[in-house]
């Protein structure tokens, strides 16, 4: 069977159990329960009336083993020999869907992402009802930034098995990357409707919300990402910011400080409390988150800007130039924003 999961570039990245491989697809009726791929039995001394055709039978067979060595090297992590196995498997009997969209999966497995979707895009043509060959076919274009392929692969997807919620999040994470949010979003509720204890879905249509300017809902998706995975910084981040938006400052505070215990290390947690302090005019407790954002990303311009705004608030003019100089060549919107601030307080001043 197949299975896709979530890149932590926030991208869908394809991997593959190759645990009894890709089967045929089911009927109709029985789409999203897939069988371990077993080799046909053949008889020794087939029935003569009754086998008509025992070359295309001993073709099959012979495909049908290679497909079986490729699924045990699978398993094995061998990925050359699986790769080798399911190629020799189609220069026997070069018909066989299972054999391409294997194939393709354990390509992309091993970073070959336009040999794996030259085969599974066979698989597909062969059988255009193999919903699995269409995932994987969906995660891989994604991934090759072919978002309007991505989108009519997983489209294909949610119409001949609507319960398939990785395939809404493939959906709505392509409809994203091209900036249609709000489509993004119908995707992402499909797939929470499918699987609501799903993290990685209640983000994504948190991020898209939060695209919309919906901070509100975006904020909730948040909420309900940290109550199923406390451990994702983002989401603390996320949900700050979304809080910071609609004035809710104590809030915010409580999330960005939960933000830097879970991960200590990383600049975003500090930026993001940084600018709460800054929101509720607290220019000292600013100045030291922002001096660990900086420590942690020198060269990150959001950390200079809220090290310039805190600066700002503690009248501390002359260091609040030296960010904007900091700032300039990377951001000129945060410099003009910082530089805005300055001027007002130098305007205000004694």
């Amino acid at each position: 069977m197949t299975e896709m999961r979530m890149g932590v570039t926030g991208i869908m990245v394809l991997s593959v159990v190759l645990f009894g491989c890709d089967p045929e697809p089911d009927p109709p009726d029985q789409l999203g329960q897939p069988t371990i791929a077993t080799v046909d039995a053949v008889d020794d001394k087939p029935d003569v009336e009754t086998s008509k055709d025992t070359t295309g039978q001993s073709k099959l067979a012979a495909a049908n083993e290679r497909i079986r060595r490729g699924i045990l090297a699978g398993e094995d992590g061998r990925l050359d020999d699986a790769i080798a196995s399911f190629r020799a498997a189609i220069d026997i009997e070069p018909t066989i869907a299972q054999a391409h969209s294997a194939l393709g999966t354990a390509l992309a497995m091993t970073g070959d992402r336009k040999a794996a979707i030259a085969s599974l895009k066979e698989a597909v043509r062969l059988n255009p009802d193999y919903v699995s060959a269409h995932a994987n076919l969906a995660v891989a274009l994604l991934e090759e930034r072919d978002f309007a392929g991505a989108i009519g692969s997983a489209r294909i997807v949610v119409e001949l098995e609507p319960g398939a919620s990785t395939a809404w999040a493939t959906l709505g994470s392509a409809q994203a990357a091209i900036g249609d949010h709000a489509s993004a979003v119908d995707s992402f509720r499909s797939g929470i409707k499918r699987r609501s204890d799903d993290a990685d879905l209640w983000y994504r249509m948190g991020a898209s919300l939060r695209a919309t300017k919906d901070y509100s809902n975006a904020a909730e998706a948040f909420q309900r990402c940290c109550a199923l995975d406390g451990s994702r910084l983002m989401s603390w981040v996320n949900l700050a910011e979304c809080q910071i938006e609609l004035g809710m400052l104590d809030q915010a505070k409580q999330s960005a400080e939960t933000a830097t215990r879970v991960d200590p290390y990383a600049s975003e947690a500090f930026v993001v409390l940084a600018r709460t302090h800054v929101e509720r005019g607290d220019g000292s407790a600013a100045l030291i988150s922002a001096r660990q954002a900086v420590r942690l990303r020198q060269h990150d311009p959001r950390g200079h800007y809220f090290l310039g705004r805190a600066y700002v608030l503690l009248d501390e003019i002359a260091f609040a130039r030296e960010e904007y100089r900091v700032i300039r060549p990377a951001d000129l919107s945060l410099a003009g924003n910082l530089a805005g601030h300055i001027h007002e307080a130098e305007r205000s001043g004694p």
